[in-house]
């Protein structure tokens, strides 16, 4: 049976498309505090470019754009350049625009997320799920799980002691920034890396996770491993 997890603190690269950047600026930093990295443009040329020639996860679009050109244009244009990236419809006013839509969704079944649900409670963080659910990322297949330990802290670096399967251990040098970052740190002692892969728009990309962990039952483990640490075990 193939291990998956949650994809809970690994996001998404999206580029979105509107021509009032301000009317997005709170989902944009509330997807960007979760590990999203988030493209923003007002120029359908520039996101146009940016969808068809990079490894963007999710391509979102405002229908009312300033000009003849207008969102469900750039959809098609997407569409009739093969684009399969999910492509999502965030807009004000959806009910003014439900002919455009009809017509589109005969070329393209494009979902749609009013502007106004971002000001409802918890409206972002299920604007986000929808995210990973339209790209296929919301889990994460388990290719390799390593378990470690915070051995000692040299200067701004953290040197970590793994175990690999078969008894090997290795120690590794993290920066002490880039691990407080992700909660680890002093309190945290004992932790678990993971090598995941996720499906992204028909491709497959890789991920490594770093997490500690807290819960009792795997206490003894790493306990275990410190504890052949200390008594020179192979490294």
């Amino acid at each position: 049976m193939v291990e998956t997890i949650d994809s809970q603190e690994l996001g998404l690269e999206v580029a979105w498309l509107d021509d009032e950047l301000d009317s997005i600026a709170q989902p944009v930093s509330y997807l960007e505090k979760r590990n999203f990295i988030v493209q923003s443009t007002r120029n359908p040329d520039e996101f146009v470019d940016w969808v068809c020639n990079n490894e963007y996860d999710v391509a979102l679009t405002d229908l009312l754009l300033p000009g003849e050109r207008q969102g469900d244009d750039v959809i098609r244009e997407l569409v009739g350049a093969e684009i399969r990236k999910p492509i999502i419809v965030v807009s004000g006013y959806l009910e003014d625009f439900k002919p455009q839509l009809k017509k589109l969704s005969k070329l393209v079944k494009v979902p749609t997320v009013d502007k106004e649900y971002f000001s409802q409670n918890g409206g972002i963080e299920n604007f986000r799920k929808l995210l990973l659910t339209r790209s296929g990322g919301g889990k994460l297949r388990v290719i390799e799980r390593l378990v470690g330990y915070i051995k000692e802290e040299v200067g701004d670096q953290i040197i970590i002691r793994l175990k690999f399967p078969g008894g090997r251990c290795e120690e590794l040098l993290f920066q002490k920034e880039t691990l407080s970052k992700l909660g680890i740190g002093k309190q945290q002692k004992y932790l678990r890396i993971e090598t995941v892969e996720r499906m992204h728009a028909n491709r497959i990309k890789l991920y490594t996770l770093l997490r500690w962990i807290p819960t009792p039952s795997h206490i003894t483990e790493y306990k275990n491993l410190k504890r052949e640490g200390n008594n020179g075990s192979e490294q």
